[in-house]
Order: structure tokens, then sequence, then C-alpha cells
């Protein structure tokens, strides 16, 4: 999910409000494991908790260099998930200048919504 926020928004506020997201979702904080009926879902302790927090500052680039880059940086966050190792969030800031919104990108591993449904 991409949202719009405000330039001025300080990325260190949103990381620590995910931060105690993670800590009050159980399926944030949790390893998915394969094994012969599908998944498995392991809860990790409150300190196994993984976040990846992306930050980049695109304002000095024109405005078809920062979507360009943009897109290139959330495949990548995209990608960085892995279920396994208990990384089943990850967060990318793309700031474009104080006076310009700002773009954040969540992206919540598939098995963490699975997850949450049976609960």
């Amino acid at each position: 999910m991409l949202l719009e926020a405000p330039g001025d928004v300080k990325p260190a506020l949103i990381k620590r409000a995910l931060e105690a997201l993670i800590n009050h979702h159980d399926a944030l904080r949790s390893r998915f494991v394969r094994d012969g009926s599908g998944w498995r879902q392991d809860d990790l302790p409150g300190d196994g908790a993984h976040l990846d927090f992306a930050q980049l500052d695109l304002a000095e680039l024109v405005p078809e260099a920062r979507v360009e880059r943009l897109q290139i940086a959330a495949a990548w966050i995209q990608a960085s998930l892995a279920p396994e190792a208990g990384r089943v969030i990850a967060i990318g800031w793309f700031g474009f200048g104080i006076a310009t919104a700002g773009r954040l990108l969540l992206v919540i591993h598939h098995l963490v919504a699975a997850a949450s449904g049976h609960a």
C-alpha cells in the first residue's frame, strides 16, 4: 500500500508508531514455516520482531526520476520479505522535500493477512 503523507512528517515518528503496532499485533511478530500441511505460524517474542524501514530522500530528483526510483525501491522492499525468517513487514519512506507530500510504502506479507483472518 502506498500512502501520501505530509512532507514535514518525521520518519522516526512513523517508525516508532509502526514498531508499537508490531509489538501489539502477534501476526506481525511471527515466522511462517512450511510443513507437510501448509504454512505454520510461530510467534516470536516482542524482542524478536523485525522491521525493515528504508528511508530515501528523493527531493533533489525531477518528478519523473522520483517515480522511477520509487518503483525500483518498492520492488526491492517487497522482495525483502522472508516469512521463514520472521520478516513479514517492510516499510519505505520516500521524502520529496518539506513542501511536497512524501510517500509511505507499507508491505505486509499475505500470510499475515491470512493469519489475522483466522484469529
